[in-house]
């Protein structure tokens, strides 16, 4: 009888022990869940901007809208498409960009300097095509590629520029590093640092400071023409 009583027990406490447990991992999918929703669903919103996810093909894109008005008062909605996710490259180490604030001449060519030698990644083309055409084509600006060799841009007819060289324009180094991180080196002079093959992560998360001060701005109300280029032209 006394074994039974004792049995009987804990019967009790484990179930009660059970409930408690039950409870706390309630407790805690209640204060996650909020935060990992969104990772699981097509749409979301990022930076002001409203995103949606799409798989085409077997490759999932990350569809950005960027408001942008025109002469006629009108908002139009001009999609930018990223390959990785913009919540999980906000992580990424930014030095010297104090907020979002990449300034560029926009009236002068923007250089982008490439090593003579770039490891062997498949994204390596799409990383600086992508670039160079979301600076033409929101920023309204003049993209040319160049060299910091001067020896290797000589021998193959190419342009040879350093940030030193190059002080009425900007610059944008893009280089292979044991880090992936982006740094302002001095005015106007910006390092796209990556590893192990992240140089579409980080040329797109360069993209993104871009895009989260237009947003800033345009929030703000700063919807001309004039006032929008102020974003991109810190010299005449």
């Amino acid at each position: 009888e006394e074994k039974e009583s004792k049995i009987a027990v804990n019967k009790k406490e484990n179930k009660q022990l059970m409930w408690v447990v039950v409870l706390m991992i309630g407790s805690i999918l209640l204060i996650v869940f909020p935060f990992v929703l969104p990772y699981f669903t097509d749409n979301f919103e990022y930076i002001g901007m409203d995103f949606q996810k799409n798989v085409i093909r077997g490759t999932t894109y990350y569809s950005g809208y960027v408001p942008i008005l025109e002469k006629t008062g009108e908002v139009i909605y001009a999609p930018w498409h990223f390959r990785n996710d913009p919540r999980v490259l906000k992580d990424m180490k930014i030095e010297n960009i104090i907020d979002n604030n990449v300034r560029f001449k926009r009236l002068n060519t923007v250089y982008i300097l490439l090593p003579p030698e770039l490891p062997k990644c498949e994204d390596n083309i799409p990383a600086v095509v992508d670039l160079t055409s979301f600076l033409r084509e929101f920023g309204l600006m003049k993209v040319k590629s160049a060299f910091n060799d001067e020896e290797f841009a000589k021998q193959n007819n190419q342009i040879y520029m350093t940030c030193e060289k190059a002080r009425d324009n900007t610059v944008i180094v893009i280089k292979n590093s044991s880090e992936t991180r982006i740094i302002k080196t001095a005015e106007g002079c910006y390092e796209l640092e990556y590893n192990a093959c992240e140089i579409k992560q980080v040329t797109e998360r360069f993209v993104l400071i871009v895009l989260e001060k237009y947003m800033e701005l345009y929030e703000e109300g700063i919807r001309n023409p004039k006032q929008y280029a102020e974003l991109f032209d810190d010299e005449k």
